[in-house]
Protein backbone atom coordinates (compact mmCIF):
# COMPACT_ATOMS: atom_id res chain seq x y z
CA UNK A 1 0.00 0.00 0.00
CA UNK A 2 2.79 2.28 0.38
CA UNK A 3 4.53 1.92 -2.61
CA UNK A 4 0.94 1.94 -4.15
CA UNK A 5 0.81 5.25 -2.02
CA UNK A 6 4.00 6.59 -3.15
CA UNK A 7 3.48 6.07 -7.23
CA UNK A 8 -0.62 7.51 -6.65
CA UNK A 9 0.89 10.61 -4.96
CA UNK A 10 3.91 10.79 -7.42
CA UNK A 11 2.48 10.78 -10.80
CA UNK A 12 -0.50 12.52 -10.54
CA UNK A 13 1.62 15.30 -8.51
CA UNK A 14 3.92 15.19 -11.68
CA UNK A 15 0.93 15.18 -13.85
CA UNK A 16 -0.65 18.15 -11.96
CA UNK A 17 2.65 20.40 -12.49
CA UNK A 18 3.72 19.40 -16.17
CA UNK A 19 -0.09 20.27 -16.77
CA UNK A 20 0.41 23.50 -15.21
CA UNK A 21 3.84 24.46 -16.82
CA UNK A 22 2.65 23.89 -20.31
CA UNK A 23 -0.51 26.05 -19.91
CA UNK A 24 1.86 28.81 -18.64
CA UNK A 25 4.08 28.37 -21.46
CA UNK A 26 1.09 28.48 -23.72
CA UNK A 27 -0.78 31.43 -22.38
CA UNK A 28 2.57 33.30 -22.16
CA UNK A 29 3.49 32.59 -26.08
CA UNK A 30 -0.37 33.38 -26.86
CA UNK A 31 0.27 36.72 -24.90
CA UNK A 32 3.57 37.91 -26.76
CA UNK A 33 1.33 37.84 -29.99
CA UNK A 34 -1.34 40.19 -29.00
CA UNK A 35 -2.14 43.04 -30.34
CA UNK A 36 -0.81 46.10 -28.28
CA UNK A 37 -4.50 47.17 -27.94
CA UNK A 38 -4.90 44.18 -25.63
CA UNK A 39 -2.26 45.28 -23.32
CA UNK A 40 -4.33 48.81 -23.04
CA UNK A 41 -7.28 47.61 -21.94
CA UNK A 42 -6.22 44.98 -20.01
CA UNK A 43 -4.13 45.69 -16.87
CA UNK A 44 -0.54 43.70 -16.24
CA UNK A 45 -1.69 43.37 -13.14
CA UNK A 46 -5.01 40.96 -13.67
CA UNK A 47 -2.82 39.20 -16.56
CA UNK A 48 -0.18 38.65 -14.62
CA UNK A 49 -2.22 36.86 -11.83
CA UNK A 50 -4.45 34.98 -14.42
CA UNK A 51 -0.75 33.14 -15.72
CA UNK A 52 0.21 32.48 -12.28
CA UNK A 53 -2.52 32.44 -9.67
CA UNK A 54 -5.16 30.62 -12.19
CA UNK A 55 -2.77 28.01 -13.09
CA UNK A 56 -1.35 27.57 -9.47
CA UNK A 57 -5.19 26.26 -8.77
CA UNK A 58 -5.52 24.22 -11.71
CA UNK A 59 -2.58 22.78 -10.69
CA UNK A 60 -3.97 21.84 -7.11
CA UNK A 61 -7.11 20.34 -9.03
CA UNK A 62 -4.90 18.08 -11.31
CA UNK A 63 -2.41 16.92 -8.15
CA UNK A 64 -5.02 16.43 -5.86
CA UNK A 65 -8.97 16.63 -6.91
CA UNK A 66 -8.33 14.47 -9.96
CA UNK A 67 -6.84 11.36 -7.75
CA UNK A 68 -9.79 11.38 -5.84
CA UNK A 69 -12.21 11.64 -8.44
CA UNK A 70 -10.41 8.77 -10.03
CA UNK A 71 -10.66 6.74 -6.66
CA UNK A 72 -14.55 7.99 -6.29
CA UNK A 73 -15.37 6.62 -9.22
CA UNK A 74 -13.38 2.92 -9.02
CA UNK A 75 -15.64 2.93 -5.52
CA UNK A 76 -18.85 3.55 -6.96
CA UNK A 77 -18.52 1.52 -10.27
CA UNK A 78 -16.97 -1.23 -7.92
CA UNK A 79 -19.57 -1.25 -4.98
CA UNK A 80 -22.58 -1.53 -8.21
CA UNK A 81 -21.09 -4.39 -9.84
CA UNK A 82 -21.03 -6.38 -6.30
CA UNK A 83 -24.57 -4.88 -5.31
CA UNK A 84 -25.71 -6.24 -9.15
CA UNK A 85 -24.25 -9.68 -8.53
CA UNK A 86 -25.34 -9.87 -5.01
CA UNK A 87 -29.09 -9.06 -5.11
CA UNK A 88 -30.43 -7.09 -7.84
CA UNK A 89 -33.23 -5.85 -5.08
CA UNK A 90 -31.25 -4.15 -3.23
CA UNK A 91 -29.60 -2.59 -6.10
CA UNK A 92 -33.14 -0.75 -7.77
CA UNK A 93 -33.53 0.72 -4.54
CA UNK A 94 -30.04 2.20 -4.36
CA UNK A 95 -30.78 3.65 -7.76
CA UNK A 96 -33.97 5.29 -6.96
CA UNK A 97 -31.62 7.20 -4.12
CA UNK A 98 -29.24 8.54 -6.95
CA UNK A 99 -31.35 11.80 -7.79
CA UNK A 100 -31.38 12.00 -3.68
CA UNK A 101 -27.56 12.20 -3.82
CA UNK A 102 -27.37 14.12 -7.07
CA UNK A 103 -30.05 17.16 -6.69
CA UNK A 104 -28.30 19.08 -3.19
CA UNK A 105 -24.68 18.52 -4.82
CA UNK A 106 -25.91 20.14 -8.15
CA UNK A 107 -27.53 22.95 -6.47
CA UNK A 108 -24.29 23.65 -4.04
CA UNK A 109 -21.95 22.67 -6.83
CA UNK A 110 -23.21 25.28 -9.29
CA UNK A 111 -22.46 28.29 -6.13
CA UNK A 112 -19.51 27.13 -5.41
CA UNK A 113 -18.40 27.27 -9.02
CA UNK A 114 -19.93 30.73 -9.02
CA UNK A 115 -18.42 32.11 -6.39
CA UNK A 116 -14.72 30.05 -6.80
CA UNK A 117 -15.14 32.11 -10.34
CA UNK A 118 -15.31 35.55 -8.60
CA UNK A 119 -12.72 34.83 -6.07
CA UNK A 120 -10.27 34.24 -8.68
CA UNK A 121 -11.59 37.65 -10.28
CA UNK A 122 -11.04 39.33 -6.71
CA UNK A 123 -7.76 38.09 -6.45
CA UNK A 124 -6.73 39.33 -9.88
CA UNK A 125 -8.41 43.00 -8.54
CA UNK A 126 -6.52 43.17 -5.71
CA UNK A 127 -3.23 42.05 -7.55
CA UNK A 128 -3.76 44.20 -10.08
CA UNK A 129 -4.11 47.50 -7.76
CA UNK A 130 -1.21 46.37 -5.66
CA UNK A 131 0.81 46.04 -8.64
CA UNK A 132 -0.24 49.51 -10.28
CA UNK A 133 0.61 51.62 -6.64
CA UNK A 134 4.27 49.90 -6.65
CA UNK A 135 5.21 51.03 -10.14
CA UNK A 136 3.71 54.46 -9.47
CA UNK A 137 4.69 54.72 -5.81
CA UNK A 138 7.40 57.97 -6.63
CA UNK A 139 4.09 59.67 -7.69
CA UNK A 140 2.22 58.28 -4.50
CA UNK A 141 4.67 59.06 -2.36
CA UNK A 142 5.06 63.07 -3.38
CA UNK A 143 1.44 63.81 -3.21
CA UNK A 144 1.38 62.13 0.48
CA UNK A 145 -1.53 59.25 -0.84
CA UNK A 146 0.32 56.49 1.13
CA UNK A 147 -2.85 56.41 4.07
CA UNK A 148 -5.45 56.87 1.06
CA UNK A 149 -3.93 53.98 -0.97
CA UNK A 150 -3.48 51.83 2.42
CA UNK A 151 -7.04 52.50 2.87
CA UNK A 152 -7.84 51.81 -0.90
CA UNK A 153 -5.45 48.33 -0.97
CA UNK A 154 -7.42 47.27 2.16
CA UNK A 155 -10.63 47.78 0.95
CA UNK A 156 -10.05 45.54 -2.05
CA UNK A 157 -8.15 42.68 0.16
CA UNK A 158 -11.92 42.87 2.09
CA UNK A 159 -13.99 42.03 -0.58
CA UNK A 160 -11.67 39.36 -2.06
CA UNK A 161 -12.00 37.81 1.72
CA UNK A 162 -15.62 38.41 2.03
CA UNK A 163 -16.26 36.29 -1.80
CA UNK A 164 -13.89 34.01 -0.03
CA UNK A 165 -15.79 33.58 2.64
CA UNK A 166 -18.66 33.11 0.86
CA UNK A 167 -17.37 30.50 -0.84
CA UNK A 168 -16.05 28.76 1.89
CA UNK A 169 -19.03 28.78 3.32
CA UNK A 170 -21.16 27.31 0.74
CA UNK A 171 -18.11 24.91 -0.19
CA UNK A 172 -18.30 23.94 3.89
CA UNK A 173 -22.09 23.05 3.20
CA UNK A 174 -20.91 21.03 0.22
CA UNK A 175 -18.96 18.53 2.07
CA UNK A 176 -21.43 18.05 4.97
CA UNK A 177 -23.78 16.97 2.40
CA UNK A 178 -21.22 14.55 1.07
CA UNK A 179 -20.52 13.10 4.36
CA UNK A 180 -24.23 12.57 5.26
CA UNK A 181 -24.54 10.47 1.69
CA UNK A 182 -21.55 8.64 2.64
CA UNK A 183 -22.90 7.34 6.19
CA UNK A 184 -25.30 6.63 4.12
CA UNK A 185 -25.50 2.43 4.31
CA UNK A 186 -24.80 2.13 0.23
CA UNK A 187 -21.40 1.83 -1.04
CA UNK A 188 -22.74 3.33 -4.60
CA UNK A 189 -24.46 6.41 -3.12
CA UNK A 190 -21.21 6.78 -0.98
CA UNK A 191 -19.13 6.49 -3.88
CA UNK A 192 -21.28 8.92 -5.85
CA UNK A 193 -21.47 11.39 -3.27
CA UNK A 194 -17.68 11.75 -3.61
CA UNK A 195 -17.78 12.10 -7.07
CA UNK A 196 -19.89 14.49 -7.52
CA UNK A 197 -18.43 16.13 -4.83
CA UNK A 198 -15.39 16.30 -6.98
CA UNK A 199 -17.16 17.66 -9.72
CA UNK A 200 -19.11 20.50 -8.02
CA UNK A 201 -16.17 22.13 -6.34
Amino acid sequence: MAIGTFARFYLVSWLGERVTADIRTQVFDHLVHLHPSYFETNKSGEIMSRLTTDTTLLQTIIGSSLSMALRSSLTFTGALILLLITNLKLTAMVMLCVPLVIVPLLYFGRKVRTLSRQSQDSIADVGTYAGEIIRQIKTVQSYTREETEQKAFAREVETAFNIAKSRVKQRSVLIAAVIVMVSAPSPPCSGLAALMCWKAA
